[in-house]
């Protein structure tokens, strides 16, 4: 559910404030864009980039089982990691085009930070 809303978060933002495909930083979703009508890309990307995340969630957390100490260790591991790589896919480029004046890492990590900080303290639903 928190991936959920960070991807929608990331969609609603890039719908709103980007207009036409040469804004989008991300290479992938700009090609989408550019491909067919602005949105429809937008939203075919959003498809193709979440449906394996999902999967990954959704059949591996049931089939792995780790030891209590091990998991202890390598559950903020796997959740760092995995905070990056959809703050990279997801964050990373939406803001790009609006927040141009700081570096790459620099957004890539407070990207990171706000997906974790959701994970933290999710919203009740």
């Amino acid at each position: 559910m928190i991936l959920l809303r960070f991807i929608m978060f990331d969609y609603i933002t890039t719908l709103a404030f980007c207009k036409i495909p040469v804004q989008e930083a991300s290479v992938y979703a700009r090609a989408f864009m550019e491909a067919s009508e602005c949105h429809l890309g937008l939203t075919l990307f959003s498809i193709v980039i979440t449906t394996p995340i999902y999967l990954v969630f959704n059949i591996d957390s049931h089939l792995i089982n780790l030891p209590q100490k091990m998991a202890r260790i390598m559950d903020p591991i796997i959740d760092f990691t995995f905070a990056w790589f959809v703050a990279g896919a997801r964050f990373n480029g939406a803001t790009s085009w609006f927040w141009s004046v700081t570096t790459l890492l620099t957004r890539q990590l407070v990207a990171t930070m706000f997906y974790l900080l959701l994970a933290l303290f999710p919203c009740s639903t």
